[in-house]
């Protein structure tokens, strides 16, 4: 991950280079690998990561991605899960795909690609890799004494995304997502903020985030959804052109 900076060294930087900004929680980084698998999780989130990647890379920087600290530490503690998750997932459809040859040879012929090829390409790995640049190419936040303390009140008070019995650790994630978009909106910026997690248990469904947060992301014209193919679609409905 980039050196962390502060919440108005970050917008200070947006202002002087505007574009969408993408804000991240471990969920919609992870989700990069789990979408080789995962029937929950769009396989559109590969390429839209992959776009995503490209537009926030200088010099012909068009938008970017931001992220906490405590989202990388978060990813390096499970990335290796899941890419091994996607891995056994593989190797499982190889074998019913060999079972499937073996009892229906005539449907062979019909068969365009095999998952032995898909093997031969390291899927599982080229995912990880893909999940690990969008990590590192995010612009880091460092966490802020003031939003810290607003962190622990939302938390004691049970606010979403807090709930009894979990940590504070989104509650953190919220609060600076926030207050950066905060600081961006004051200072005239027009372009797309958007939350993007797909841990609907805390900050609600997709598009519908549970009180308070619905009000407070509304005012400040925060977009909040599931994952980044949904971020690049609702970007480009907003921009009104293919800008990610």
């Amino acid at each position: 991950m980039k050196a962390a900076i502060s919440i108005s060294e970050l917008a200070a930087s947006i202002m002087a280079l505007p574009g969408p900004v993408v804000m991240m929680d471990t969920c919609s980084v992870l989700d990069i690998i789990r979408a080789g698998h995962r029937a929950d999780v769009s396989s559109l989130v590969v390429p839209a990561a992959a776009a995503f990647l490209l537009a926030a890379n200088p010099p012909a920087r068009r938008g970017w991605i931001v992220a906490l600290p405590q989202v990388g530490t978060e990813w390096a503690r499970h990335c290796a899960q899941e890419g091994s998750e996607l891995r056994n997932k593989i190797t499982e459809a190889e074998i019913l795909i060999e079972k499937f040859h073996s009892a229906a040879g005539i449907v062979t012929p019909y068969l365009t690609i095999t998952f032995s090829a898909l093997r031969s390409q390291t899927v599982d790995a080229s995912l990880v890799a893909l999940s690990e640049s969008v990590m590192n190419c995010a612009e880091v936040l460092s966490p802020e004494q003031e939003l810290m303390m607003r962190a622990l009140e939302r938390s004691l008070r049970r606010d979403a995304p807090a709930h009894k019995g979990g940590s504070i650790e989104d509650c953190v994630i919220v609060e600076h997502y926030m207050e950066l978009t905060s600081v961006l909106r004051a200072s005239k910026f027009t372009d797309a903020c958007v939350f993007v997690s797909s841990n609907s248990r805390d900050f609600g469904p997709a598009g519908s985030p549970l009180p308070p947060l619905d009000a407070q992301f509304s005012s400040m014209g925060l977009e909040y959804v599931k994952d980044l193919s949904r971020a690049r679609t609702r970007i480009n409905q907003l921009a009104g052109s293919q800008i990610i």
